[in-house]
């Protein structure tokens, strides 16, 4: 008992000490300062610019969630396992974003506010196309691999999912999609449209529970996969009828016409080199991300200063 006390006194006396010295920074940092009474204005701005994006949040939530409580009620728990490790596997392409984003949060604002809105665009569509390039050849990959790579690293049966190929790669579009929607998010937020974005995704939410709803029941996972396709590819339709990316068609058609075509030639190669132990499956990864990034550079579909500009030409 007396080692209780001891203890609660000793805790009690260090909070007391911590409390009365914070106490007195705060006085004396907020003495040497000329505090002023807040503006509301610049308050209420903040407030109706940001609260949206609270609530974005929440509906983002049901629009990457729902199609994983729907598989649970109907098919089970085991199916939502097997789903789970098939969209984490996708969602690999959604790493691509993050580069990008971070770049694009850096410098558009800068652009922005100098009034070159048409090179704030310009450089969002850049950043897709490069996204679409990477994250496709990487789909391709994972869609192909997975099966083999659950057998040989994962405790995880494969052999379950006979249209396994298909479902990563239904799902991993409609994660490409997200990734898309995201850059899209850019130009809504330099607009100051969070409340457009917040109505997007409670759209995309709500047609992506319907669709879960309707098809999960009649097709199984494939139904959750297209969901989750469908839903993002909404969002990205409700978010270009305010953003309006201006693409070069040409450039951009020539371009993703070539990476689907380098994309082909990828899943060929991958479905004929073997991929019967982890040796062989390593020489085919190997090999298969050697030649896709050989490819688009050769072909000309994306080339170094192309991406040095994008990420470290901030000016």
């Amino acid at each position: 008992m007396r080692l209780s006390n001891d203890l609660f006194w000793g805790f009690f006396g260090f909070l007391t000490v911590k409390l009365v010295f914070n106490l007195a920074m705060l006085y004396i940092i907020f003495k040497r300062l000329e505090l002023k009474r807040p503006d509301l204005t610049i308050t209420r701005k903040f407030l109706t610019y940001s609260w949206p994006l609270t609530f974005s949040n929440l509906a983002g939530g049901i629009l990457t969630k729902a199609d994983r409580y729907f598989i649970s009620y109907f098919l089970g728990p085991a199916a939502t396992g097997g789903y789970n490790i098939i969209y984490s596997a996708a969602s690999f392409v959604d790493t691509y974003t993050v580069p990008l984003r971070k770049n694009l949060s850096v410098y558009l604002p800068k652009i922005w506010d100098r009034g070159e809105h048409g090179l704030v665009k310009e450089r969002v569509s850049q950043a897709l196309l490069y996204y679409f390039v990477f994250s496709s050849g990487s789909l391709v990959g994972i869609a192909l691999l997975l099966r083999p790579l659950a057998k040989f690293v994962f405790d995880w049966n494969p052999d379950k999912f006979a249209n396994l190929e298909w479902l990563v790669g239904i799902v991993g579009l409609g994660i490409i999609a997200l990734g898309v929607s995201r850059m899209q998010f850019h130009i809504l937020h330099l607009k100051e449209l969070t409340k457009k974005r917040l109505l997007f995704q409670i759209m995309g939410a709500i047609m992506n529970v319907i669709v879960n709803f309707l098809l999960i029941p009649e097709i199984g996972l494939m139904g959750a996969a297209l969901a989750t396709f469908i839903s993002y590819l909404m969002v990205i339709v409700l978010a270009h009828s305010v953003t309006k990316l201006d693409f070069r068609k040409d450039l951009f058609v020539r371009k993703l016409l070539k990476t689907f075509l380098l994309c082909i030639l990828l899943a060929a190669g991958l479905v004929f080199l073997p991929k019967s132990d982890i040796s062989t499956f390593a020489m085919s990864l190997s090999i298969g991300a050697i030649f896709y990034l050989g490819a688009i550079y050769l072909t000309g579909v994306i080339s170094r200063d192309e991406i040095t500009r994008l990420l470290f030409d901030h000016s």
